[in-house]
């Protein structure tokens, strides 16, 4: 795991192959010795990926990020837009926003709806 981390561009397939081998000793090395951050990373730099990270988050809680993230803002995106048009410092930024928004449906507004969030 740590020679194909190593790569400048890393074979996501094998790195998720050996992330499967390793998930219940990796799972009990966690529960027994409760490492550090630092630690976990040394020992499985894989998890310092973001790819590999959401699939190890998705394998242990059976949640599908991006589908809770879509739910999130279907319910709350409005009150945090109307939130953010308080704001002195966002005002522009939402009026920005509403306007591309209103070329969108579905998912898609809703993506960048959330790339937009993140900006602020």
């Amino acid at each position: 795991m740590s020679k194909e981390m190593s790569k400048r561009a890393p074979d996501l397939q094998k790195l998720s192959e050996s992330m499967k081998q390793t998930r219940s000793s990796r799972r009990s090395w966690m529960k027994d010795t409760v490492p550090t951050t630092a630690e976990i990373l040394e020992k499985y730099p894989a998890l310092g990926n973001v790819e590999m990270l959401h699939e190890e988050f998705t394998a242990i809680t059976s949640i599908q990020m991006e589908k809770k993230l879509l739910e999130f803002f279907n319910n709350f995106g409005p009150r945090i837009l109307e939130l953010l048009k308080t704001r002195h410092s966002t005002k522009d930024l939402v009026k920005e926003l509403e306007k591309e928004l209103e070329k969108l449906e579905g998912n898609s507004r809703k993506c960048k709806y959330v790339k937009y969030v993140q900006s602020f």
